[in-house]
């Protein structure tokens, strides 16, 4: 019995040690900076480029309110893709929420996070 026993935590110590526990949770929303990027956890970019920010992100086009955002330009064209914390309600998503908003070649495609 006592083999068994000593297989069973052996296993048990093997997966601890494999199994890397998380440091913390992190949360997007609430962990959001318009000022350092990358912010402790996250990264805003655009594949391995991380994105500069934009105090004013308009899309290339005016918009009504001020958006701050990180993305490549401000120039029609190339404005995506974006991240942002949206200071006003959009098309899909809430003022607070973290907004991706991105273009895969084919469409147009925006994603949004909440806490």
């Amino acid at each position: 019995m006592k083999p068994v026993w000593h297989a069973i935590i052996a296993v048990i110590l093997v997966i601890l040690v494999i199994v890397p526990m998380p440091a913390s949770a992190y949360d997007l929303v609430s962990d959001w900076s318009n000022s350092e990027n990358p912010n402790g956890p996250w990264s805003y970019r655009e594949g391995t480029t991380i994105l500069p920010f934009d105090p004013s992100w308009t899309a290339g086009v005016s918009f009504p309110v001020v958006q701050p955002a990180y993305q490549p330009s401000n120039v029609a064209g190339n404005f995506l893709p974006a991240w942002f914390k949206a200071t006003s309600s959009g098309a899909d998503w809430q003022t607070g929420d973290v907004v991706v908003d991105t273009n895969d070649g084919l469409s147009r495609r925006t994603r949004h996070f909440r806490s």
